[in-house]
């Protein structure tokens, strides 16, 4: 079967129609899915008074390997949070959201000790960012990496931070997870 010249460029229209709006599509859905960073002056609220250091302040994330292994675990975070509104209920279920290139690795180069995963996070009083996993040991000079993650909001999309916490800082989490503030 033959088609008219006209019938072929309707049809040809139709599709790069079609790709179009995917294009669009896509790109809308992978900038809804990027990590945003605080602004550099506002302090990340926490239960206990000692600092957090942000990926922007802190140089010896770019080398420290733990530091490296949250960034691609909070990556496939983010991803399987736009695909299911939620995190999976198992740390090693996130490997299916990892870069094809990318194996996840949920243990703490360092202490060897696998990251202390919370599905459901643990709130920080004041913020709406949750504590969702952090290094089971404070080896890294007396601080530990955590990732902190904010739920989607009609006006914001998930978002994603590798942090440094002090043991206070930990702890309040913790102490707050088992007395909740009313």
């Amino acid at each position: 079967m033959t088609r008219e010249p006209g019938e072929l460029r309707k049809c040809r229209s139709a599709r790069a129609g079609r790709f179009s709006i995917s294009s669009v599509l896509l790109s809308a859905f992978l900038a809804g899915c990027a990590p945003t960073h605080p602004p550099a002056n506002k302090p990340v609220p926490l239960p206990a008074t000692a600092s957090v250091q942000t990926d922007a302040a802190n140089p010896l994330e770019s080398t420290d390997p733990c530091a490296a292994h949250m960034h691609d675990i909070s990556g496939a975070m983010l991803m399987c949070y736009a695909v299911n509104h939620r995190l999976p209920e198992r740390l090693q279920d996130l490997s299916t959201y990892a870069d094809a290139d990318q194996t996840l690795d949920f243990t703490c180069p360092v202490s060897r000790q696998p990251y202390v995963y919370l599905p459901d996070g643990i709130p920080s009083p004041g913020s709406d960012r949750r504590l969702v996993l952090y290094d089971a040991l404070p080896v890294h000079n007396h601080l530990r990496w955590a990732i902190l993650m904010r739920p989607a909001t009609a006006s914001q999309s998930a978002a994603a931070w590798v942090v440094q916490i002090p043991e206070s800082v930990l702890q309040g989490y913790l102490t707050a997870a088992i007395h909740p503030v009313p």
